[in-house]
C-alpha cells in the first residue's frame, strides 16, 4: 500500500488533492513549456543541452524560464520570469503545457494541477510511492543523459520528435564544459575571432607566427612543447608546457617569468620517471591518453553510432569537432550526424564526447 494511504487509514482520514493557491499573471504566449534549474536544488548540467532538443522542435511554443533566486543560471533562448509570488507560479503552471524542473515543490504543484513534467532528482530521493493524483509524472536522476530527458518532456507534450531513435550509451567527464580549442594557422582578425577564451594549440602547428596575435586578441590558454619568442600579457592566462627528452632547464625558467600560472606535464610514460629527476625541483604531472581500450564500450559501437562533442577545433578558419576528424580534414555539418572515427586520435578526446546510436526503424 501507498504510504501516503498507509498514514490516512490509521489517521481515519482518506486522501484528496491539495488545494493550489493561484493568482493571476499576465502573458503573451497561448502555449508553453516551463523550465526551471535551480541552484538550490542542485542544477541539472546538461540543460542546455536539453534545450538544444526542445526549442526547434517545439516551434510555437515558447520555452519560459523560471528563476526562483537570483543565483539561478539564465537558460539561453528562454523567458525568463523571476521574482514571481508562489501563486502567480502556481498560476503559470496551471496554464503551461508542461513542466521540466528540478525542484520538488513544483512537480508537486504540477502534479496537483494535472499538468504532465518531468522532475530531476537524485537518484536516492527518488520517490517509489506516488499519491493516485500522480498523472504524467515522470522522475528522471540527476546522471540521466538530456536525450532521455528531452524525450520524456516532448513526449508528455504531444510534441513529434526524432529524439525517440537515439539510444546514448557513453558520456566523458568534459562533455559538460564547453571548449574552444585553436591551431595557430592563421590570423584570427580574419574569421573575426577575437574576445573569446581558448586553447591555443601550438603543439599541433608547425608555425608560430600567428600566436602573438591570438594572445593579443583573446583569452589564451597556450599549449606547447616548445619555447615561444613571446612577452609577458594580460591576455595569457596559462602555459601548459609539454615536457620532452629536449625540454632544457633554461626553456622551463623562460615560461616562468612569462606567467605566474605555468603547468608542466609529460604524456609519455616510459620518459616521466626520467624527466622527474632530471627536472627534480619541478612538479611535472603524467597525462594519460585515454584509449579504446579504457573506455569498455566496443560492445555497444556499431555502424549506426554517431558523437557529439563539446570541443570545436578550428583550424586553417574551418571547423572540427575533434583531432582525428581535423586530421582527416572532416569538417563540422550542425545539419548531419557524425560518425564515430575509430583512431587513437578520436578515442584521446572521448572526455569530451558523447556516444550515441540510432535505433533502425
Amino acid at each position: 500500500m501507498n504510504y501516503l494511504y498507509k498514514f490516512c487509514h490509521s489517521c481515519g482520514v482518506s486522501p484528496s488533492k491539495p488545494f493550489i493557491p493561484t493568482a493571476f499573471f499576465p502573458t503573451t504566449y497561448d502555449k508553453y513549456i516551463i523550465v526551471q534549474n535551480s541552484k538550490l536544488e542542485g542544477e541539472y548540467e546538461y540543460i542546455e543541452e536539453v534545450m538544444d532538443y526542445i526549442i526547434p522542435l517545439a516551434e510555437d511554443i515558447k520555452i519560459i524560464q523560471i528563476k526562483f533566486s537570483t543565483k539561478d543560471k539564465t537558460i539561453p533562448r528562454t523567458k525568463t520570469y523571476e521574482g514571481l509570488s508562489l501563486p502567480q507560479f502556481n498560476f503559470l503552471v496551471k496554464n503551461a503545457m508542461s513542466v521540466l524542473t528540478n525542484s520538488p515543490y513544483s512537480r508537486e504543484v504540477a502534479a496537483a494541477l494535472s499538468v504532465p513534467n518531468v522532475l530531476i532528482i537524485n537518484k536516492n530521493k527518488t520517490n517509489q510511492e506516488q499519491p493516485s493524483w500522480y498523472k504524467d509524472c515522470i522522475e528522471k536522476d540527476k546522471n540521466a543523459y538530456a536525450e532521455d530527458i528531452a524525450k520524456d518532456l516532448l513526449n508528455l507534450s504531444k510534441i513529434d520528435n526524432f529524439i525517440n531513435s537515439l539510444e546514448p550509451f557513453y558520456c566523458g567527464d568534459s562533455y559538460k564544459t564547453k571548449v574552444m580549442e585553436v591551431v595557430p594557422n592563421f590570423n584570427p582578425i580574419e574569421i573575426g575571432l577575437t574576445g573569446q577564451t581558448l586553447n591555443l594549440r601550438s603543439d599541433w602547428a608547425g608555425e608560430t607566427k600567428y600566436i602573438k596575435d591570438f594572445i593579443y586578441t583573446n583569452h589564451v590558454n597556450l599549449i606547447t612543447d616548445k619555447r615561444i619568442d613571446l612577452q609577458p600579457s594580460k591576455n595569457l592566462i596559462q602555459v601548459n608546457l609539454e615536457v620532452t627528452k629536449n625540454t632544457s632547464h633554461e626553456d622551463i625558467d623562460f615560461y616562468k617569468n612569462l606567467t605566474k600560472d605555468l603547468r608542466l606535464y609529460c604524456r609519455n610514460k616510459n620518459d616521466l620517471q626520467h624527466l622527474r629527476l632530471k627536472f627534480i625541483d619541478e612538479q611535472i604531472h603524467e597525462e594519460k591518453v585515454i584509449t579504446k581500450k579504457d573506455l569498455d564500450i566496443d560492445q555497444y559501437i556499431c555502424n549506426n553510432t554517431i558523437y557529439k562533442s563539446s570541443k570545436m577545433i578550428i583550424s586553417n578558419k574551418k571547423r572540427y569537432t575533434s583531432r582525428a576528424s581535423m586530421n582527416k580534414n572532416i569538417e563540422f555539418n550542425p545539419t548531419r550526424y557524425e560518425k564515430i572515427i575509430d583512431c587513437e586520435d578520436f578515442w584521446a578526446d572521448s572526455e569530451h564526447i558523447k556516444l550515441l546510436n540510432i535505433k533502425d526503424d
